[in-house]
């Protein structure tokens, strides 16, 4: 019954957050989405047959083993690499890395220079350009960049001069 209306807010959800990039903890999830699909039709066709069956059994264990997976690389593309505020010392940074795990996590890995959607920050104010842009790595033309962003990044919206200092503040820690 939750089949398809799981799958629609799946799907949707990836358009919106991702911006429908393949990613590999999103490639394994569509994998193992229809593994789980077979062997479900596997166990409903053994079970019909043989209700209490080896096979059948067998079928049901590959069934958990792929939805763990399936919960394992959802986790990843939620929570994923994300530095928590509460290992950052007091003030702005901390401030800025809640900010940044509630908008910017979705597209960008804090802890790596691997890109998701958008390319990894680590590092970024030890970097001579920005990625997209290609304007040297200043606090200003990062500035610039959140409020008028590069090609398909999105806006960060109408945020306080304390907001944008936080996430600042944050970025410079990576």
């Amino acid at each position: 019954v939750a089949l398809l209306p799981a799958a629609i807010l799946g799907f949707m959800d990836w358009q919106h957050f991702y911006g429908g990039a393949w990613l590999f903890p999103i490639q394994m999830k569509y994998g193992l989405a229809a593994t789980l699909l077979i062997f479900l039709l596997v166990a409903i066709y053994w079970g019909k047959k043989s209700p209490k069956g080896l096979k059948t059994l067998i079928a049901y264990l590959f069934c958990l083993l792929s939805v763990t997976g399936l919960g394992y690389f959802g986790g990843e593309l939620v929570y994923g690499t994300k530095k928590a505020p509460e290992e950052m010392s007091e003030g702005l940074a901390k401030e800025g890395a809640r900010i940044f795990n509630q908008k910017c996590v979705f597209c960008h890995d804090p802890g790596t220079t691997d890109s998701r959607v958008g390319p990894g920050l680590k590092g970024l104010f030890q970097r001579e350009t920005l990625h997209k842009s290609r304007w040297p790595v200043t606090e200003a033309n990062v500035r610039k960049q959140l409020a008028t962003p590069f090609e398909a990044m999105p806006p960060l919206g109408t945020q306080s001069k304390e907001t944008v200092d936080a996430l600042m503040a944050y970025l410079k820690t990576l």
